[in-house]
């Protein structure tokens, strides 16, 4: 057995990845069946008992009946001139090396020449052709062209049957055949360098000036080409013969799809169009589908066979009917073991009217568990996807990209932007009361349990990150014994919900959070429910399933972080279920770069550990909440008498406060060092960090300042020395 190495065939251009595959085709069927072949790297190795390719090519190869009698300009219309003669060159050849292709031809031509036929549409045409063709030419028309129940359907791979326009493959294929097969015409020496070039990888000979089509963008020539403006097309004959018999290996059938009520073309490793991915399209530009062709390393012919009729490529139990499905098949091997990698090409209209394959990615096969995740995304999506309007048409194209990104590479940062865009796309769906009527129910969100472990180092690096999961898993309490949802608050109940409700707030995703939260603090102090926790006052949240850590609320309450990357984060923890966690999580604390003192009073109310007197600190009842004015007076920027308000109230009651001696109960005297002029955008900012879990724990970090030292943290308000006695 020899081994065959052959650097000239790369899998990452279609052109010599066809060839490369036709090489093993023609071996395996006409000289050795247990051929091995498979690339090393970017290397195309065959394991054979033929010991000269090149010999093998040039003197005993057999090409495959390869005709297009249903197209126009294929050599069977009374207007084709040229591919006439070389049809008639090829079918009239006398030699055993050509019989295969004779008889076709004359078969071709005899169910032509039958009168019922005269002016027949294409599909019935093609229908007899399958019919009375010889088996060696049913690959080629597989290919090309699909019957299905009420159509003819044309794999992408093969542009509208064999055609690119007004460019005949078939034609193509006999004129090649011309410039390389002795027996034809075509000289021994110059045929023999063409087929060593093309293995060697090498250019000592000539390239021939003809058409390639689709196959090869940087040789089909054309404006721009060339540094003086246009070039040739240019292409080596038996990279084109080679390639066309390895398209053969792509024959489709008529199958319906798994989980599809319609019948499709179901051509191997071949998708619908997407303008998303590392090389990305525009989102109106013409393109035909995708191929995504299976790179192996080592396997026989009869395994590459069984591989390319199964043709596997399955997420979540059905057929990929697109790229991200694609994405997810090939990351959760729901394609076959042997597949080592994919490359992804995309038939894309580039070139004026001709179309060309566009290598988009490569994608290794590998199990990526985190992919998972997307699931149940995906499934809401395609409910929210179908709501009318601009607006969600364009957030839930926003989406598929999200998700392509995703399903391509799984990282935590990726998987939060993928569900940002789900929030979007819901809220873009659900904007209209007839949008809301017609979705169906969406099924249930991704759980936080599974998240929060794939997330975590997001959380450990980013305090907006955290800031916003503490905001997004709050619930406050609706009528009678039930509790809301942050984000029922904000997107209003699902669709199809047995209990209707509106957002309380509106503009979520229009206005900057701050403005949003603020109102919605707002809201709940001006709809208080009966709580048995409070005797006077509301606390506005409870039961938050992710504590923050009060040194991140603190930071944003000063600006020290991004908002709009709080935003982000926080649409995308809007997205998750946190109903079914464990107990509360607090992610570790960071330092303490900035404690503002006016939120650290309100928060003690909202974080319910201001006790009225007479009351055990112990019990569960009793609480002083945030008076109800508060919210309404600091919005509109009544920043300092409200600040003075709370500290003379907190001065009334009980509160924790815990010295490194032990905690002890104790009043707090609030003292201001000056008046600030009201601050409206301020107001807002404290009304929004009241939605982050809140704890006593600035208090206590207050109590133990010495504010006469030269070393205390950055504060948002300045006091004298007996802020805090």
């Amino acid at each position: 057995m020899t081994v065959h190495r052959c650097p000239g065939l790369p899998s990452r251009q279609l052109l010599t990845y066809l060839a490369a595959l036709g090489l093993a085709r023609v071996v395996s069927e006409q000289a050795d069946p247990d051929v091995r072949f498979g690339w090393t790297g970017e290397t195309f190795v065959l394991r054979t008992t033929v010991p000269d390719l090149v010999e093998f090519l040039v003197r005993d190869y057999r090409p495959s009946p390869v005709i297009s009698p249903w197209n126009g300009g294929s050599g069977f219309g009374d207007k084709d001139k040229t591919p006439k003669v070389y049809l008639e060159k090829v079918g009239g050849c006398t030699d055993e090396r050509m019989a295969r292709f004779a008889a076709t031809i004359a078969a071709a031509q005899a169910v032509l020449d039958r009168p019922e036929l005269a002016g027949a549409e294409k599909g019935r045409v093609v229908q007899e052709l399958r019919n009375w063709l010889p088996d060696e030419a049913l690959p080629w028309l597989d290919a090309s062209v699909i019957l299905t129940n009420d159509k003819v359907v044309f794999p992408p791979l093969l542009g509208t049957g064999g055609n690119d326009g007004r460019l005949d493959f078939s034609t193509n294929f006999h004129q090649r055949l011309v410039d390389v097969i002795p027996e034809l015409g075509a000289a021994v020496p110059l045929s023999t360098r063409w087929a060593g070039d093309l293995l060697a990888g090498a250019s000592t000979t000539r390239l021939q000036a003809a058409a390639i089509g689709q196959f090869d963008a940087a040789g089909t020539g054309g404006p721009g080409s060339s540094a003086f403006g246009a070039a040739d097309s240019r292409v080596n004959p038996w990279a084109y013969i080679l390639m066309v018999e390895g398209l053969l290996w792509f024959a489709s059938a008529a199958a319906r799809r798994l989980g599809e009520i319609v019948a499709q073309a179901a051509m191997p490793f071949t998708v619908d169009s997407s303008p998303d991915g590392p090389i990305p399209g525009a989102p109106h530009e013409k393109g035909r589908g995708e191929l995504w062709a299976p790179v192996v390393e080592a396997v026989t012919a009869r395994h590459f066979a069984q591989l390319m009729r199964e043709a596997r490529a399955s997420w979540q139990g059905k057929v990929a009917l697109d790229a991200a499905s694609m994405y997810g098949a090939i990351h959760t091997f729901g394609v076959d073991r042997g597949i080592g990698r994919f490359h992804r090409y995309s038939f894309l209209q580039r070139n004026g009217l001709a179309f060309v394959a566009v290598l988009l990615d490569t994608v290794e096969v590998r199990n990526r568990p985190d992919v998972a995740l997307a699931v149940a995304p995906i499934r809401r999506a395609e409910v929210f996807s179908r709501a009318k309007g601009r607006s969600a048409e364009r957030q839930s194209r926003a989406f598929n990209a999200a998700a392509m990104r995703y399903l391509r590479e799984p990282t935590p940062d990726l998987l939060l932007d993928l569900l940002a865009a789900q929030t979007r796309l819901e809220l873009a769906a659900t904007r209209t009361a007839a949008n809301r009527a017609e979705l169906r129910s969406p099924g249930h969100p991704l759980g936080c349990g599974d998240l929060l472990s794939v997330v975590a180092p997001v959380l450990r690096r980013f305090a907006e990150a955290r800031v916003a999961a503490g905001i997004a898993s709050a619930r406050t309490l609706g009528t009678g014994s039930d509790s809301v949802s942050m984000r029922t608050l904000l997107l209003g109940s699902e669709p199809g919900s047995r209990v209707e409700r509106d957002p309380v707030v509106v503009g979520l995703g229009g206005r900057p959070l701050v403005e949003v939260l603020a109102d919605l603090v707002v809201w709940r102090s001006q709809h208080p429910v009966a709580d048995d926790r409070t005797v006077r006052g509301v606390l506005p949240f409870l039961g938050d399933r992710l504590r923050t850590p009060w040194t991140d609320v603190h930071d944003w309450a000063s600006q020290l972080l991004d908002d709009d990357l709080v935003e982000t984060y926080f649409m995308a923890f809007l997205a998750v279920d946190w109903r079914h966690i464990p107990g509360s999580r607090t992610p570790d604390r960071g330092p303490i770069r900035a404690v503002d003192p006016d939120l650290a009073v309100l928060q003690a109310f909202a974080s319910g550990d201001v006790v009225a007197p007479g009351v055990p600190v112990e019990a569960t009842d009793g609480r002083v909440g945030l008076t109800a004015t508060w919210p309404l007076r600091l919005r509109a920027g009544q920043l300092d008498p409200v600040c003075r308000d709370a500290a003379n109230v907190l001065g009334r009651n009980k509160v924790r406060l815990f010295r490194p001696s032990g905690p002890v109960l104790r009043p707090v005297t609030y003292v201001r060092s000056r008046v600030r002029h009201a601050d409206r955008a301020q107001g807002s900012r404290l009304l929004a960090a009241l939605c982050a879990p809140a704890s006593l724990g600035p208090l206590r970090a207050l109590s133990a300042i010495d504010l006469s030292s030269n070393t205390t943290p950055e504060t948002s308000s300045s006091l004298d020395q007996g802020a805090f006695a």
